[in-house]
């Protein structure tokens, strides 16, 4: 299981769960090993690890800091590295349907970081070109973020 952008603690291993972890923050990486996991440092765009190497391939809130072209090339590499069978799976954020509705998660998506906060239809136009995938809107925390979950099934060949 490859992590991408893990950072320096990924969700994965906090539901106990041991991924490979890739970050192109060195200093990231260096803490993700220090708690005892696995990673390198590296690039969505262009990882460093051959075709079909992981089961699965698990993205958390890394698109939205990735213009429109990088991260349709992260995509495309989580898909070229998962292999037949397997599974590559995307959450990222989304800005609300009706920012008056959920004013708060309005709020803080435009304060984030990331320069390139979608909304639902733009994230999953991003997607659709490589491939089908099963998408789910979910609101997951109590100041009404949302996120969408996208999973690929890599067909088995």
């Amino acid at each position: 299981m490859w992590g991408v952008g893990c950072g320096p603690e990924s969700w994965l291993r906090s539901a106990g769960v041991q991924p490979s972890g890739v970050d192109v923050s060195p200093e990231c990486v260096a803490e993700y090993r220090r708690r005892g996991g696995e990673a390198v440092v590296g690039c969505a765009t262009a990882p460093p690890f051959a075709d079909g190497a992981f089961d699965s391939v698990w993205s958390f809130g890394l698109l939205h800091h990735l213009p429109d072209d990088a991260a349709r090339r992260a995509v495309a590499e989580m898909q070229r590295v998962t292999r037949a069978g397997g599974c590559t799976v995307i959450f990222d954020a989304v800005l609300p349907r009706a920012a008056w509705r959920r004013p708060v998660a309005a709020l803080i998506r435009r304060l984030d970081r990331g320069r390139w906060m979608r909304t639902e239809s733009a994230l999953t136009a991003l997607l659709a070109p490589l491939g089908e995938w099963e998408c789910e809107r979910l609101t997951y925390s109590l100041t009404g973020l949302e996120g969408l979950l996208d999973t690929f099934r890599k067909p088995c060949q």
